[in-house]
C-alpha cells in the first residue's frame, strides 16, 4: 500500500464488520489496519500511529469504553481520535462513549458514505464541507449535456456511489478507484437494487477506475448478461489504456460497449447502433477462484498463486457472486477450467 495513505485502525471482534469496512475503504485514501483482539489493537495503535481508530463497544475481555480509556491514558495514543462503531445506540451509551474519550459515534448498520465522511472530516482531508465525488461533479458539467431526470438518493446507502437517472437509463459513478474482490458485494448490491426497480439500461462511468481484478471483471460480466436478459445492457465509458489492457487474455472494450463520454453512452441507448456488435467469446476465460488472477486460456496452474485450475480449487469468487439477488453467474464462471 502507498505510504501517502492515511492509516485507520479497526478493532472489532466481528469478522463480517472487518470485511465490510475493508471493502468500503479499499481504493480510497485510507489504509486499513484491523484486528479482532483488543490487546493486539492497542499494540498496533502504538506502533502504526493511525490517524483514526474505529472501535466496537461489545467485545470480549474488555469492552470498547475500557479500550478507549486505555488508549487515552497512553502518551503514544492519547491524541488519536476514536470513533465508536457499534450497534448500541442508547443515550447512556453515547454519554459513556464521550466520557471515555471518543470523538464520534456511528451506529450499525451504517452507510459507507457516512463512514467515509466522518473519517475524512476527522483526518483533515475535508474541512467540514459536503463530500461530492469527482464523478458526481462530472455528470453536472458540459460533458453530459442531458440533465438527470431523477437522482435516486436512497441508493446512496449501498455504496460510495452516485446514481443519476436519464429517462430510462441509469448512470452510475463511484468515488472508489477499483473494482476488486473486496468491494464486489457493495457494487453487486447497488446493481441488484437497480435491477429490482426495473431498470435495465445502465451506464457505468469507469473513467476514474484504476484497477480491476478477476472477481471485478466476473461481476461486470454477470451484470451485463443479466441486463441483456431483460433487453438492457451495461455500457461503460472508455477505460484508460492501462486498465483496458490489465488482463493479458482480453481487453475490456472487447467485452463491453465503450464510449468516449457519458453523454455518448447515454445516447447510445436512445440511438442503437445499426451495425451488429460481435459478442466476444468469453467461455475460455480462466479466472483463478482463489486469488482472482486472470490466466491464459487452458492454463493448468494459476500463474500468481499456484492453484490447480484443472481441479477447480478455490471458491472465493463464487462466495461473492452466489448470494447476489437478480445477478446470475455466467457460463464461463460455472465451467471454469
Amino acid at each position: 500500500m502507498g505510504t501517502d495513505k492515511e492509516k485507520v485502525l479497526l478493532i472489532d471482534d466481528d469478522e463480517m464488520n472487518l470485511r465490510l469496512v475493508d471493502g468500503i475503504l479499499d481504493g480510497t485514501e485510507f489504509e486499513l489496519f484491523k484486528t479482532v483482539d483488543a490487546s493486539e489493537g492497542i499494540k498496533i495503535a502504538k506502533i502504526s500511529k493511525p490517524k483514526v481508530i474505529l472501535l466496537d463497544i461489545m467485545m470480549p475481555k474488555y469492552d470498547g469504553f475500557m479500550i478507549c480509556k486505555i488508549l487515552k491514558r497512553s502518551s503514544e495514543t492519547k491524541n488519536i481520535p476514536v470513533i465508536f462503531l457499534t450497534a448500541k445506540k442508547s443515550k447512556e451509551d453515547l454519554v459513556q462513549a464521550i466520557k471515555s474519550g471518543g470523538s464520534d459515534y456511528i451506529v450499525k448498520p451504517f452507510s459507507a458514505t457516512d463512514l467515509l465522511t466522518k473519517l475524512r472530516k476527522i483526518a483533515g482531508s475535508i474541512k467540514g464541507e459536503n463530500v461530492q465525488t469527482k464523478n458526481e461533479k462530472k455528470t453536472d458539467t458540459k460533458d453530459t449535456e442531458a440533465q438527470p431526470e431523477d437522482t435516486i438518493s436512497n441508493y446512496q446507502e449501498v455504496f460510495p456511489i452516485s446514481f443519476n437517472k436519464f429517462n430510462d437509463v441509469m448512470v452510475i459513478s463511484t468515488s472508489v478507484d477499483s473494482i476488486i474482490m473486496a468491494n464486489c458485494q457493495f457494487l453487486s448490491n447497488a446493481f441488484s437494487t437497480i435491477v429490482s426497480d426495473g431498470i435495465f439500461k445502465v451506464v457505468f462511468d469507469i473513467s476514474e477506475i484504476k484497477r480491476i481484478d478477476g472477481a471485478g471483471l466476473a461481476l461486470l460480466i454477470s451484470i451485463n448478461e443479466t441486463l441483456k436478459d431483460y433487453d438492457g445492457e451495461l455500457h461503460i465509458t472508455f477505460p484508460n489504456i492501462d486498465l483496458n489492457s490489465c488482463f493479458s487474455v482480453i481487453k475490456l472494450n472487447y467485452l463491453f460497449k465503450t464510449y468516449e463520454s457519458l453523454q455518448e453512452a447515454i445516447e447510445s441507448f436512445q440511438n442503437p447502433e445499426t451495425e451488429s456488435y460481435e459478442k466476444p467469446d468469453i467461455d475460455y476465460l480462466s479466472i483463478c477462484k482463489s486469488c482472482t488472477y486472470m490466466n491464459l486460456p487452458k492454463a493448468r496452474y494459476c500463474s500468481f498463486c499456484g492453484t490447480n485450475l484443472m481441479l477447480g480449487k478455490g471458491e472465493r469468487i463464487f462466495e461473492v457472486l452466489a448470494p447476489i439477488p437478480h445477478i446470475k453467474s455466467v457460463k464461463c464462471l460455472r465451467n471454469m477450467s
